[in-house]
């Protein structure tokens, strides 16, 4: 411990590790006289000035003594925290923290789900101190030594993934945040204990023959048959494809306005075309003044979150795929980092993944894919969402090799590029447009003819 002056006040001050930190508070001693240049503590003041320091270092010496005494660390407690949030010291006992994070005003409410998980943490928690600390009833007196130990046996009782733990240290961690946040603490044991790394799971992208069979099983369930389309064609999450309304389908354009996944990004538009434009059309005739395109599967994925999930895992057994280890097949697959759950390796959300390595693959750039998809950051949809397609690098790479080396030889890039826009125009071609789109593929087929 040190003494310190402040230019504020006239106490001295003493410097103390709370908890592993460095916390200072003042002492009941002032200075008095003529302190030293700057208020440097190193240097000498007065005469009158150096009694007032020898009083301040006297009564460090007896907090020393105080602070080996069984009951100190709680008095340190309560006088840090009275001196820091110049409020009463109030115990908290660690049973009544839930209650008192529940009833707490937060931006977003907690979800029944998670309300009950966070319920019977806490429990778990209780249990454990009155079984290995028994003398432990107030929030203050849990350290980060019982909150490792507790983490430790819960992994080992549960045998849970590391994510698992990482959530269940996050919402013990909130409990003491919130109690924090009201004043009514000073410390949070669960606050600097390592997260577990963990690998993320990265979901498998269906081929052309497996969406084929995927969106012709589906038709057997007009809702879940919608929602899939809407997926494969938009790369929307499973929320946003349930409660797609009118108002983004822009029909005169052929265009959807995906929502914004972030605050601060603008709607993205993407092209409306296929199997979901006339599943669009139809629903449109059965509208009636309906605000979603969708109202029966808004409905369904309202009532019960999961439905769609289970209902699309339930559909791919049904088309050929496993629920055992294979990675070939396999629905779920043990994770390697260990727990109790098989790791979902093709879900619903693995049509988004799709979409994305299609659009990839297909050319749309990156850019456009960020925009329509929400994920800002590039290096994550290239680890988590893209994945390339070999047998089209093999391709493109035969097109480009010489002979010598197993290849077709070098195509011209120009050509390369012309055939690519023919195709695009004649995507674009429909029942209005047709005799424009012709005459203009006929003419630049002709002078691809004369060119060469």
């Amino acid at each position: 411990m040190s003494l310190e002056l402040r230019h504020t006040s006239r106490h001295f001050y003493c410097r103390l590790a709370v908890n592993g930190k460095r916390r200072v508070f003042p002492l009941t001693t002032k200075y008095e006289g003529t302190p030293p240049k700057g208020l440097r503590i190193s240097n000498k003041g007065d005469a009158e000035f150096e009694r007032s320091r020898g009083r301040a270092l006297e009564e460090e010496q007896r907090l020393c003594r105080k602070l080996q005494r069984p009951d100190s660390e709680v008095k340190l407690r309560k006088r840090v925290f009275e001196t820091l949030t110049k409020t009463e010291f109030e115990t908290v006992e660690v049973s009544g923290l839930y209650e008192l994070s529940a009833k707490f005003t937060r931006r977003r409410t907690w979800s029944p789900r998670y309300a009950d998980q966070v319920r019977a943490r806490h429990e778990r928690f209780v249990e454990f101190l009155r079984t290995d600390f028994p003398h432990v009833e107030n929030a203050h007196q849990v350290t980060r030594r019982m909150a490792e130990i507790f983490l430790n046996r819960y992994q080992e009782e549960t045998n849970c993934s590391a994510k698992t733990l990482n959530d269940v240290k996050t919402s013990l961690q909130g409990l003491w945040t919130v109690a924090e946040k009201l004043e009514l603490l000073e410390g949070n044991p669960f606050r600097n204990i390592a997260t577990r790394h963990y690998l993320t799971t990265t979901k498998e992208v269906f081929t052309t023959e497996q969406i084929e069979k995927i969106v012709t099983e589906s038709r057997k369930d007009p809702e879940l048959h919608a929602v899939i389309v809407t997926a494969l064609s938009t790369g929307m999450r499973l929320v946003d494809c349930c409660c797609l309304e009118w108002t983004a389908v822009k029909t005169g354009r052929r265009m959807i306005s995906v929502p914004a996944q972030k605050k601060t990004m603008k709607p993205a538009e993407i092209p409306l075309f296929g199997l979901l434009e006339e599943l669009i059309a139809e629903a449109r005739e059965e509208a009636a003044g309906e605000r979603y395109v969708f109202p029966r599967a808004r409905i369904l994925y309202r009532r019960d979150r999961q439905f769609f999930t289970r209902a699309f895992s339930s559909l791919l057994l049904r088309v050929g795929f496993t629920d055992d280890d294979n990675p070939e097949t396999a629905v779920r697959i043990s994770s390697p980092g260990g727990g109790c759950r098989r790791r979902p390796v093709r879900s619903f959300h693995g049509l988004r993944t799709t979409w994305m390595t299609m659009a990839l693959n297909g050319g749309v750039s990156l850019e456009d894919v960020k925009k329509i998809c929400g994920n800002v950051d590039a290096e994550t949809i290239l680890k988590h969402y893209f994945q390339s397609d070999g047998d089209r690098i093999r391709a493109k790479l035969k097109a480009t090799m010489p002979p010598v080396l197993g290849g077709e030889g070098s195509t011209d890039p120009r050509l390369a590029a012309e055939a690519d826009g023919l195709l695009d125009l004649l995507d674009q071609m429909n029942g209005q447009n047709w005799r424009i789109v012709s005459q203009e593929l006929f003419e630049r087929i002709q002078s691809l003819r004369n060119a060469s």
